[in-house]
């Protein structure tokens, strides 16, 4: 087993609050979702006639790359690296905006929808002080 700053990364896992657990499982599952979106992005614009071929393939690319630093880091930050947390933090900041436009301005819920809620769990679970507490200054 490897260790992780004197620390086995089995132990560093079973040490993780809950609230950890929770936000990196629901990073992941959003990791998981935007990659379908992709693929369903793709087949679209292949399957169909698209008004702007670049703007869909372009869009489908951001949700690839969402897709796997979401996955990525959300397996980081079970390690409870101080650096994986500010990423995933940042990307649910931008996909408040982006799930509100889907949900409301674009009449998407079904794509928004979901965005929202998780960013909005996601950055609640961070939020936490049971969350915090492990990623703060020693």
């Amino acid at each position: 087993m490897l260790a992780v700053s004197g620390v086995t990364s089995t132990s560093t896992r079973l040490t993780a609050p809950r609230e950890i657990l929770a936000a990196a499982g629901l990073a992941a599952v959003e990791g998981i979702g935007l990659f379908g979106l992709a693929v369903l992005l793709v087949v679209k614009t292949a399957t169909g006639d698209p008004h702007d071929v670049f703007g869909a393939l372009s869009g489908a690319l951001l949700a690839l790359v969402a897709a796997a630093s979401l996955i990525v880091l959300a397996r980081i930050v079970l390690r409870l690296r101080r650096w994986a947390r500010t990423p995933i933090v940042v990307l649910q900041v931008l996909c408040l905006p982006v799930g509100f436009s889907l949900t409301f301005q674009s009449g998407l819920p079904e794509y928004g929808a979901p965005l929202l809620l998780f960013a909005l769990a996601i950055l609640g679970l961070f939020a936490t002080p049971a969350a915090r507490a492990p990623f703060e200054e020693d």
